[in-house]
């Protein structure tokens, strides 16, 4: 009985391939449509780069999810970081045509047309600095749960707020093509600053 058994064990073992153990993590490529280009773009398949499971089992084999190309758009930033932004979808270009501020929908989108970001500036001398600003009137300063610090305010208050800056970020966001519209908001999220308008 002991010998049948012996024989049996070593069987089961020769069906086991050498070296099998846990699954190692395997590089996908993907493709979307960014700004009107059409990139390539890699992640790791044991990542967690879906934003629902919708987002995971709907998408055509070969699409980038939403978190992939917002990590595209906004590389010097983390996870959490990124939070505060959502991917705008262009139907026109059938792909993305930035990142804007505002609250994700299950494939990453953003839920609500919101202010179209644009990046300005990295250096965290500058980002301390509008970070750090003293907040006139017509300028609200709010803490993400991202870790971003969100001035908004009208254009003009914002222009004003930050035209005393003395650094190139001031010389960016006053610039009337930076903080088009009635509203906007100006991010500082990981050493960097983007500016958002309507």
């Amino acid at each position: 009985m002991f010998k049948r058994f012996q024989m049996v064990a070593a069987a089961a073992l020769l069906a086991v391939p050498m070296g099998a153990g846990p699954a190692r993590a395997e590089p996908q490529m993907c493709s979307a449509v960014v700004e009107g280009v059409a990139v390539t773009l890699g992640y790791n398949d044991e990542a967690d780069v879906w934003s629902s499971r919708r987002e995971r089992w709907g998408l055509d084999k070969g699409t980038c999810p939403a978190r992939v190309i917002i990590a595209h758009m906004a590389p010097e930033l983390t996870e959490q970081e990124r939070g505060v932004f959502c991917l705008q979808h262009d139907p026109i270009l059938n792909g993305f045509s930035g990142l804007a501020m505002g609250e994700r929908d299950a494939y990453g989108l953003c839920e609500t047309t919101g202010r179209a970001c644009k990046f300005v500036n990295s250096t965290a001398e500058g980002a301390r600095d509008v970070a750090g600003i003293a907040v006139t009137t017509g300028v609200e300063a709010v803490r993400h749960n991202s870790g971003a610090v969100i001035l908004s305010g009208t254009s003009s208050g914002l222009a004003a707020t930050l035209s005393g800056l003395g650094t190139t970020v001031a010389g960016v966001m006053s610039a009337p093509v930076a903080l088009a519209g009635a509203a906007a908001s100006v991010v500082v999220v990981g050493g960097a600053v983007w500016v958002c308008s309507e």
